[in-house]
């Protein structure tokens, strides 16, 4: 099962790298938090095209693909099987940049997991503190570039 979504709310849009990151309840996700699980922070930018995926055939949604210029930029997954996001990651030429988690399926994502020496494996965590009352989450940490 594959569905195109429908554009969303520029909320994420409008996210300067600058400004802190919070998780937010977007217009394409209108109220459904319970059914799908917490949205993907804001700082991920993943634009309003994503295709919804049914993968083990439940009648749910357990992948959602975010897609720009027909390229995957992003992955949220029900990695637990129980009909809610999460984990969500960022990816480049379909290298995992970073991600972040639910670690407890309480909800709230609560790891963010980064490649801090650009060698295409995530290894560092950063533990998030309360992301869903409304304070901004710690920016990550700057992506370093291949030497030349």
């Amino acid at each position: 099962m594959l569905a195109w979504g429908l554009p969303c709310a520029l909320v994420a849009a409008c996210a300067a790298s600058s400004s802190p990151v919070i998780l937010y309840q977007g217009a394409d996700r209108p109220d459904d938090e319970a059914t799908l699980g917490p949205p993907p922070p804001s700082d991920y930018n993943f634009g309003p095209m994503r295709r919804e995926i049914d993968t083990d055939g439940d009648h749910r949604t357990d992948r959602i693909e975010y897609v720009s210029d027909g390229k995957v930029i992003g992955v949220g997954e029900d990695t637990n099987h129980d009909g809610k996001i999460d984990r969500y990651q960022k990816l480049m030429n379909g290298a995992i940049l970073e991600e972040i988690r639910d670690t407890n399926y309480d909800g709230v994502l609560d790891v963010r997991s980064v490649d801090t020496d650009n060698d295409g494996k995530l290894d560092k965590d950063i533990q998030l503190v309360a992301p869903l009352n409304g304070q901004p989450l710690p920016s990550p940490p700057p992506i370093p570039q291949p030497k030349k």
